[in-house]
């Protein structure tokens, strides 16, 4: 059975966490990227390596930044939920910084040769 949001909208808390964690699984892909670019056995490797890692890098961040659309709790009544501002205020916060030190990791895998 589904549920209703404070905006009429059908959803089952399973649908909300399953799209939550697809999201955070995004840091896991980072890792596998990186090692994938550490074990590359030519440039031409590399460079393609180096070009998916940075486009996930860019991914996540965007998702860190984006307060609706596409970020991490867009779609879910945690994200929908105006009345949790405190809560919400503190996540954006945290987020922000995520994305700063993203921004970092980027520069340094951009450096990479």
């Amino acid at each position: 059975m589904g549920g209703e949001c404070n905006y009429g909208g059908q959803h089952k808390m399973s649908d909300d966490l399953r799209q939550i964690n697809q999201n955070f699984r995004a840091f896991d892909v980072l890792v596998k990227q990186q090692v994938k670019l550490s074990k590359s056995k030519n440039e031409s490797e590399f460079n393609g390596f180096k070009r998916t890692l940075l486009n996930s890098f860019k991914s996540l961040k965007d998702k860190c930044e984006n307060e609706s659309g596409t970020g991490f709790f867009y779609g879910s009544c945690v994200g929908l939920d105006g009345s949790q501002t405190q809560f919400a205020d503190r996540i954006k916060t945290t987020f922000k910084r995520l994305a700063k030190e993203l921004g970092h990791y980027m520069k340094q895998v951009e450096s990479a040769t």
